[in-house]
């Protein structure tokens, strides 16, 4: 089983140097595979690392401003190390070198293997 946590996501607006287009997490819709990055982004030292995840697809679509609950499936474990990804974590969403988001995990699902 993949790993996967469940996140609460606020999408930065188009003006605030988000997403110019809505995300649209349909069946049918391409997958969206973003990157997240641990901590506070003005925190003097967030992790840095970056983290793989893959959105589940869901009937929904989110514009830039919107905030919303998702499942993100950790879709390199056990390769990458994803034990920083614990209910309470705060992250950005990244794509590319862009930070499009932020978002609070709110649970964890796994089989127990880190």
């Amino acid at each position: 089983m993949t790993p996967a946590i469940e996140a609460e996501v606020t999408f930065l607006k188009t003006e605030e140097g988000g997403r110019a287009t809505p995300l649209r997490l349909e069946p049918g819709s391409p997958f969206y595979m973003p990157h997240l990055v641990i901590g506070d982004p003005k925190a003097k030292s967030p992790s840095g690392k970056l983290l793989g995840v893959a959105f589940r697809r869901a009937p929904l679509t989110l514009s830039p401003g919107d905030t919303a609950t998702v499942r993100m499936d950790l879709m390199y474990h056990p390769q990458v190390d994803y034990r920083e990804l614990v209910p309470g974590a705060t992250f950005t969403l990244h794509e590319g070198p862009k930070i499009v988001g932020r978002g609070r995990v709110v649970k964890r699902e796994d089989s127990g293997a880190f």
